[in-house]
């Protein structure tokens, strides 16, 4: 009877111990709010911070790793679930409960099977539990996800796959094999590479020499501080096809013009973002991207697509490429949703192309890259995804349909709405009457934060000037959280108390102007 008395008091014990939650409400109640944003999550976090972890994260981490929300409030995500992500705040001084607010992450393009996806983690438990260790060793894992890699992409090639960490060391690899097969089939005196202005890439020393994105936000004005002294590093003109209000449609011409203007014949590197995400979704048109490549095929050189972001059906297919119809690259890099959060990338090579770099008798090794754990989360993540391809094309379409008709209705706010399935961006205009450009910069800020504090929907700013708003959500984003999405956006446009529009106006923006240049 006592055994049977423990038995049954240990899992209430463990109940009685949990805390309990107070649910943060929505400010804003909305008839189409997801029952997921009303709800305690079902499996919260047993020891919630009973204090702001913002001091301790401030004590041991320098300032050039940022914090999403600094200009609001900085959020503790502890749980997620999904396309939700759950913030943990410490008791107050008039509850002795923490709270939670459920938010709706339309930014999270890592997760793109879903937060907390409970196959994936079986997947990694299960690899955990037998052995984790370098890829020197065969194991089957490490060949399968290969082997899947390699059936997805393009069939008219023979690729040759390296597995890494992350898409910094994916992109850093790839332009090491691109010299090594230049150097082998032309050997010149000067290598020479060329990348786009609003390009990024990685944070390696490599990597940043072909992000101008970065280089120019640090008043660089060409990338001699990162390149090697034996490579010249030319910026390209971004092929945009919107160019503000007054220049709406840039036919693909004019930046074909731009880049023979730019170039000159010889093998050469070209690093080429398919979809420039930080440069605010920027997706160059194929009869651009055909022009440019056949170009630099024909002079001996090496073309790679940096697929990190766009990877894994974001698009429709499993690349951007592949969705675009674009010319099939020497190298294309994969990365963000390769694991579903576990790191993974992979640079995949022409095999013709890796020769070169075989052939200079330098081991490649990785110690984490392809390790088993990481090649069980990329297989069990391959197979999630291909199982919500469909949606995610039939969300995005509705994604940007939307957006297209708030484009239609509200042309003083909204600019452009480009981009391809659960990839789109959304370019918010200036609404102040003494702003230099069309870019809206703080109306995009201060939106971030509308949708932020008002409907708990999290979103990503991006683009030169910040006035982007980029949607790429786990592919788990249903047909009721675009709607939801959407309708708030509008509701951050015309609400009469806080809205974008009333903050235009409303002594002369200085509302806009105290939000702060970026929320995210």
């Amino acid at each position: 009877m006592a055994s049977l008395f423990i038995f049954c008091a240990f899992p209430v014990y463990k109940l009685l111990a949990r805390p309990k939650y107070l649910l943060a409400p929505l400010p804003r109640a909305s008839p189409l709010a997801p029952a997921a944003l009303t709800t305690l999550p079902l499996n919260p976090h047993p020891n919630p911070p009973t204090s702001s972890l913002l001091p301790a994260r401030l004590e041991h981490t320098p300032n050039a790793q940022s914090i999403s929300y600094m200009n609001t409030s900085p959020l503790s995500i502890l749980t997620a679930d999904s396309c939700y992500l759950h913030a943990y705040d410490p008791p107050s001084s008039s509850s002795t409960s923490p709270t939670i607010t459920v938010y709706l992450d339309t930014r999270n393009n890592v997760s793109s099977a879903g937060h907390a996806n409970p196959r994936i983690a079986a997947a990694v438990h299960t690899q955990m539990t037998r052995q984790v260790s370098n890829s020197r060793y065969l194991n089957p894992e490490f060949n399968e996800v290969k082997a899947r890699i390699a059936k997805l992409l393009p069939s008219d090639t023979k690729w040759k796959i390296i597995l890494t960490n992350a898409g910094s060391e994916s992109n850093d690899i790839a332009l090491r094999i691109a010299r090594a097969h230049i150097k082998n089939t032309a050997n010149p005196a000067k290598f020479s590479t060329y990348t786009y202005r609003l390009s990024y890439h990685g944070h390696s020393t490599a990597c940043l020499s072909v992000s101008p994105y970065k280089l120019r936000k640090l008043g660089h004005s060409d990338s001699s501080v990162f390149a090697p002294p034996d490579t010249t590093v030319t910026w390209l003109p971004t092929p945009l096809k919107y160019g503000g209000p007054a220049n709406p449609s840039i036919p693909h011409e004019t930046h074909l013009k731009s880049f023979d203007e730019a170039y000159t014949p010889a093998p050469s590197t070209l690093m080429f973002e398919c979809g420039m995400s930080v440069g605010g979704v920027l997706i160059p048109p194929k009869e651009y991207v055909a022009g440019v490549v056949n170009k630099i095929r024909a002079d001996g050189g090496v073309v790679i697509y940096d697929e990190v972001q766009t990877c894994c059906y974001r698009a429709g297919d499993f690349t951007l490429h592949q969705s675009l119809d674009y010319p099939t690259p020497d190298i294309v890099t994969l990365g963000k949703p390769l694991g579903n959060g576990i790191p993974i990338s992979a640079c995949c090579v022409r095999a013709e192309v890796m020769e070169g770099f075989d052939g200079e008798g330098l081991e490649y090794f990785n110690t984490f890259g392809g390790n088993p754990a990481s090649c069980a989360a990329s297989i069990a993540t391959l197979k999630e995804l291909a199982l919500l391809e469909k949606g995610a094309r039939k969300v995005g379409a509705l994604i940007k349909l939307r957006f297209e008709q708030l484009k239609a209705k509200y042309p003083r706010v909204i600019g452009d709405v480009r981009g391809e399935g659960m990839f789109v961006g959304v370019e918010f205009l200036s609404l102040r009457r003494d702003a230099s450009s069309y870019h809206g910069g703080m109306e995009m800020s201060y939106m971030a934060s509308l949708l932020k504090t008002y409907h708990h929907i999290l979103t990503t700013i991006d683009g030169e000037k910040d006035s982007v708003m980029v949607v790429k959500p786990p592919l788990t984003f249903g047909v009721g959280e675009a709607e939801y999405f959407v309708d708030c956006v509008e509701r951050c446009i015309v609400d009469k108390e806080v809205g974008l529009l009333w903050a235009a106006e409303e002594n002369g923006g200085e509302a806009l102007k105290a939000c702060g240049a970026t929320a995210t």
